[in-house]
């Protein structure tokens, strides 16, 4: 898999602008580190999981869990999404010490999706949904792997809609508009995936072509 990155979203993506339109959007606050740490080490969990490294794994989760505990004291973070990540905790530290590798694969990633709605508010350079991207083509990957044709059309469809939600703002960066041609063309790929072998093939080029948008974002 591909190394972590730090959660971020599009400047002032949380701002609520009143008043006449031409009010300028202000940049948020600066993401927790606590929740960095969460999106970074539920992805390295993930990894490690994905490797059938256990002792790797169980190092991952003990750090996910001292960076879960400090975004439970956080004041200023939605309940029911904290509330999420509590749970999803607590399903990995017995996926992890019983090695049972597609609950882990499944928690560690929801972790990730939960950590990028809790950074919408906060201030960084790149789209939320971008790490949205990256969990819809690991979901892909994970049930691919479980043979789940159900779930991996689901997967598809949420990844049809993450894209159309962010691809103009792709389309603006610097060489934007041919990496938004090439993702387009990978959503459509998996769009019309038969088989559980054909979503397997997409799910590694859409993780690889994320990274690459990821870059766009400076």
């Amino acid at each position: 898999m591909h190394a972590a990155r730090p959660l971020v979203v599009v400047l002032g993506a949380a701002l609520l602008v009143t008043g006449c339109s031409s009010t300028p959007k202000v940049p948020g606050p600066k993401v927790p580190a606590p929740l960095e740490s969460v999106a970074h080490y539920s992805e390295n969990l993930y990894d490690a999981a994905r490797s059938k490294d256990w002792t790797a794994a169980a190092a991952q989760r003990d750090t996910l869990k001292r960076a879960v505990l400090e975004l439970s004291r956080a004041a200023n973070e939605s309940a029911a999404l904290k509330s999420g990540v509590s749970a999803q905790i607590a399903v990995l530290d017995t996926s992890v010490s019983n090695h049972n590798r597609m609950t882990t694969l499944r928690s560690a990633n929801e972790m990730t999706r939960l950590a990028a709605e809790l950074a919408r508010p906060y201030n960084a350079p790149v789209p939320v949904e971008i790490t949205l991207l990256d969990y819809s083509g690991r979901e892909l990957e994970v049930w691919a792997g479980a043979g789940d044709l159900a779930k991996l059309r689901d997967a598809t469809a949420t990844l049809r809609q993450t894209w159309d939600n962010v691809r103009k703002t792709v389309e603006k960066q610097r060489g934007g508009v041919a990496a938004a041609t090439g993702f387009e063309a990978l959503v459509a790929r998996a769009e019309s995936a038969a088989t559980i072998g054909d979503y397997a093939a997409a799910a590694t080029p859409v993780l690889d072509e994320v990274d690459k948008l990821e870059q766009l974002f400076p």
